[in-house]
């Protein structure tokens, strides 16, 4: 773990490299040294319909869930999110430029009493 997926808004990825911001969070899930190397996958998405705030075709949105399994603490999980959002932000910064822009992201913890999984690229899987 973590599972993060990163949705941008229609148009987005007209004006930030889409592979630069996956690669910059997923390198910050990597350094953060809570996750092992095996267990981190980062993907991105582009919705090919969206409104964001009053509907102008210049604003951005990047909405950022990492899925991360439960057990951290509320201090390591805050630092996560800051260092991922920061990490997206970065390299964000001509979506901001453009107009009206937003980046949210949000940590959830696994339910392991319904979570299911095979993951090769770890032992204990």
């Amino acid at each position: 773990m973590p599972h993060i997926t990163l949705e941008f808004s229609q148009g987005a990825d007209k004006v930030v490299d889409v592979a630069k911001v996956v690669d910059a969070v997923h390198d910050a899930a990597l350094q953060s040294g809570v996750f092992p190397v095996g267990g981190v996958r980062t993907l991105a998405r582009i919705s090919p319909y969206s409104r964001i705030f009053d509907g102008a075709p210049q604003n951005g949105f990047i909405q950022i869930n990492a899925r991360i399994a439960p057990g951290r603490s509320l201090e390591i999980r805050q630092k996560l999110a800051r260092d991922l959002h920061a990490a997206a932000e970065a390299q964000a910064g001509a979506l901001f430029a453009r107009g009206p822009s937003g980046i949210h992201l949000e940590i959830t913890e696994l339910d392991p009493l319904v979570s299911v999984r095979r993951n090769t690229a770890l032992p204990e899987s």
